[in-house]
């Protein structure tokens, strides 16, 4: 990732805590134990690459790194409840930023759809709490503003931007069957450009043969 000039990464969990934990750099050794056996954390120093880690959401007796793998039983109310008390272990304790992960299906549920709304309406009325992105964290991080002056932060304000042709999204993308040497078998991708001649991949990120 740092050799193809990723800002930051977000996949590295982080054991459960009261207080949260902080984006860091990969620096240096990540400031908490790896979970999972099957996770990769890093073994060496990564300079200036930025991890912004998951911090597990409480959900009742239940644990969950993103939204859609909490119980699936739970009801709308629920829902609410759950993000409500989340965001204050985060807003009452060092402020860490909370980090709402989900896959976009979860919100086919229209009673997930209203709760996380409602929820976005009700902590929006703190003159104090921002829904800024990953890399806005990080410019935020990078040079910390206070909120007398956010207003002229630049990296937080939303000025319309004007995308190169080759940034648009085309209206029907190619559908790609690739094979993978590394995979050791075949994957399908969406691409707006020319099928490449592998399906890209570690070790093989721009998909040659």
């Amino acid at each position: 990732m740092s050799e193809f000039g990723f800002v930051y990464d977000s996949s590295i969990l982080v054991p459960f805590s009261d207080v949260p934990v902080w984006p860091y750099t990969l620096d240096y050794k990540p400031p908490h134990n790896c979970v999972d056996l099957e996770q990769f954390c890093p073994t060496r120093a990564y300079p200036g690459l930025w991890e912004l880690p998951l911090n597990q959401l409480l959900a009742g007796q239940y644990t969950c790194t993103r939204m859609d793998s909490c119980p699936s039983d739970l009801s709308g109310e629920e829902i609410y409840k759950i993000l409500m008390l989340n965001f204050k272990r985060h807003y009452l304790s060092n402020r860490a930023p909370l980090g709402l992960h989900l896959h976009a299906s979860w919100f086919q549920n229209p009673s997930y759809f209203y709760a996380f709304t409602k929820f976005m309406d009700d902590v929006l009325r703190l003159s104090d709490v921002y829904f800024v992105t990953s890399y806005q964290v990080i410019e935020w991080m990078r040079k910390p503003t206070s909120l007398s002056a956010i207003e002229t932060f630049k990296p937080w304000q939303c000025n319309l931007r004007k995308f190169h042709s080759f940034e648009l999204a085309c209206d029907l993308p190619t559908s790609c069957k690739l094979p993978s040497k590394v995979l050791k078998s075949y994957r399908y991708l969406h691409t707006c450009f020319e099928c490449p001649k592998e399906y890209p991949w570690l070790r093989n990120e721009f998909g040659m043969e």
